[in-house]
């Protein structure tokens, strides 16, 4: 006779439809969760938030408790209350979601709505002052308490981020032998790896430049030895497109894995490391320096982790056991386009710490002020030549161009300054490359220039070195090329779009 001694059979809580005033039931391990209808919370919808809320204690960390006339909030409020998706609490307390308030002027005047006032930094906190965001340097991190689940789990959060390497969140002890989960960028690409204990693991990865400043929303979904990774919302139905179509790594928003017991597991009755046991801390964006080996690539995250969900639950980035050197909010990640900043001349794109105008045919510049009707394009077989009658070199020499391409590696500006210097702009497997001669090149690392995109290219020869930007400032990179000398050369000929050799013509 055989025994199933694993407790691997769940109880689907959801049954008894627990979740009241049309709030939907989702199941989690040990328990439920109630996606609320608008306008309710609680954790079974129970609390109509324009009557109740400051009766069940929903406003958190320092904020207090009002109840202005639904007619004066829009006055009260900077910005309009949008509840869109809010999951009030943290990973071991009971929660609660509001979908959204809409429409707060038809509501009856003499109907009161409280809201919670006194917020660490309103921009980044949901409406019931649970702080969303926070940015991570090097060496920094957050501490919660443990995870804890051992057969079904979800993840979700959203980062942004310029560095392609990167920690995002660690739950297991401080040692390559126990149970753990990470998740971690990997040149650009999202990885979540996982083990049960032992020496077994599996790891699945998603994505492709995933490091661009941009805001990307990552979900994994693990049910008993299998974990299922989704990028920006995509939906799962396209695990079978990929693999059927052959698309690629790069086109994959969606991935899937299996950790692969031994084969004696086949057997019930063998002790085999069949669930997941997390019993360390949980980390957010880094790791403590510890003498130890880790399971994960990365110990450190650069940029903004933003709405970590467990199980559903918004974890309350306020609400840490230990916080290490993050700041509150993302202050790179704000919004900085407004109805001027294109001139009306281009599409306006929140960056890293700015903006970029992608600007109209006929214009360029950072605002699109500069009008411009020479724009050549190269099939991969032709360049063009010149020779500019310009002056001798002197400091500040600078060099810059507007282009776009798809091609992974090409020469995009060759300058020969007097009978034997060189001086290239080349993409080198996706990145830009500046080099003088046989010296080593300067390569911007942080970006892949060769997304179809318009950039701008510039590159300052000033005395003490050289910069080489991308997009006005974006990326950037600053270095000098020992014993490269410029002053009092002449230009002797400039070659756009490749070299005047038939083996260096490109795209």
């Amino acid at each position: 006779m055989h025994h199933k001694y694993e407790c691997d059979i769940e109880i689907n809580l959801c049954f008894s439809n627990p979740c009241q005033n049309g709030g939907q039931c989702v199941r989690k391990e040990g328990g439920y969760y109630c996606d609320c209808s608008d306008g309710y919370a609680g954790k079974n919808c129970e609390i109509n938030i324009w009557t109740d809320i400051c009766r069940t204690n929903l406003c958190r960390g320092r904020s207090k408790c009002v109840s202005p006339s639904s007619k004066n909030l829009l006055e009260q409020q900077d910005t309009k209350l949008s509840l869109d998706s809010y999951i009030t609490g943290n990973s071991s307390t009971s929660t609660t979601n509001i979908r959204s308030i809409t429409n707060v002027q038809q509501q009856p005047q003499q109907q009161e709505m409280a809201i919670c006032k006194d917020c660490v930094q309103f921009e980044w906190s949901t409406p019931f002052c649970e702080l969303r965001s926070r940015s991570f340097v090097t060496g920094s991190y957050l501490t919660f308490s443990a995870l804890k689940q051992r057969y079904r789990l979800n993840l979700k959060l959203r980062f942004a981020t310029r560095q392609p390497n990167g920690l995002l969140l660690y739950n297991g002890r401080y040692n390559e032998l126990h149970d753990f989960i990470g998740l971690e960028l990997i040149n650009g690409r999202v990885y979540f790896s996982f083990s049960l204990g032992g020496v077994n693991r599996a790891q699945v990865s998603v994505g492709h430049r995933l490091n661009d400043g941009q805001w990307h929303h990552v979900q994994v979904n693990y049910v008993n030895r299998t974990a299922t990774l989704i990028l920006d919302n995509c939906d799962e139905a396209l695990l079978t497109a990929v693999d059927r179509y052959d698309l690629g790594p790069e086109f994959a928003c969606a991935n899937r894995t299996t950790l692969i017991l031994e084969s004696r597991c086949s057997d019930r009755m063998q002790t085999c490391f069949r669930f997941l046991d997390l019993t360390g801390p949980l980390q957010v964006g880094g790791l403590a320096p510890l003498p130890t080996e880790f399971q994960v690539e990365n110990t450190d995250f650069n940029g903004c982790i933003s709405d970590l969900r467990i199980d559903h639950n918004l974890v309350d980035f306020d609400g840490y056991v230990a916080n290490n050197g993050t700041i509150i909010g993302c202050p790179s990640k704000k919004s900085f386009c407004n109805a001027n900043s294109c001139n009306g001349r281009g599409q306006c794109e929140d960056a890293w710490n700015g903006y970029v105008c992608r600007c109209d045919n006929g214009y360029t510049g950072q605002d699109c002020l500069i009008s411009t009707d020479t724009v050549r394009h190269f099939k991969g077989n032709g360049f063009l030549s010149f020779t500019p009658n310009l002056q001798p070199l002197a400091y500040p020499w600078i060099v810059s161009f507007d282009m776009r391409t798809s091609a992974r590696n090409a020469i995009i500006v060759a300058i020969q300054l007097g009978q034997s210097s060189m001086v290239r702009f080349e993409i080198i497997g996706g990145k830009l490359s500046y080099g003088v001669d046989d010296r080593t090149p300067i390569v911007i690392e942080d970006m892949e220039i060769n997304d179809g995109k318009w950039h701008h290219v510039e590159a300052r020869w000033m005395a003490i070195g050289i910069t080489l930007s991308v997009d006005y400032g974006q990326y950037t990179k600053r270095t000098r090329l020992d014993g490269a000398e410029i002053l009092g050369l002449y230009i002797a000929k400039v070659t756009v779009g490749g070299h005047d050799t038939p083996d260096e013509i490109t795209e």
